[in-house]
């Protein structure tokens, strides 16, 4: 049920943001990037909250209130799924890859390739998740 929510959720994030982003937004969202691949790759809390502040500033973006709202409900949830995704070193390098991709389509209101990307991004989520559930 959550995933699910989730992938509908997060698209229209990404669509909207690449229509609505300002360009402040469109630059802090490249500054936020180059902020997580700054990071070490072993500093799992601040990559969480990036990762966080990153997903929150595309719906921000969106320019509906609600949406921002709804992630920050999510927040706990979100982060203790992401920590756990994190403690894997391969999992951060395609995140990093797919964020890149990700605001480098809502840079350039590419809102098909914004979407591309989130959704790549969301089924990656999903089979790190299965995989660990598995184990």
């Amino acid at each position: 049920g959550l995933l699910e929510l989730r992938i509908l959720f997060e698209t229209e994030n990404a669509r909207l943001a690449a229509i609505n982003r300002t360009d402040e937004q469109a630059v802090e969202l490249k500054q936020l990037v180059q902020q997580e691949v700054e990071t070490a790759k072993e500093d799992i809390d601040t990559l969480t909250e990036l990762d966080f502040q990153f997903h929150l500033l595309l719906a921000m973006a969106t320019d509906n209130l609600c949406y921002p709202l709804l992630l920050n409900s999510f927040k706990q949830v979100y982060t203790n799924l992401t920590g756990i995704f994190f403690s894997m070193p391969s999992v951060i390098t395609t995140v990093l890859a797919l964020h890149k991709e990700l605001s480098f389509a809502v840079e350039h209101r590419d809102e098909k390739n914004a979407v591309k990307s989130m959704k790549s991004l969301l089924a990656h989520g999903e089979k790190v998740l299965k995989e660990i559930i598995t184990k």
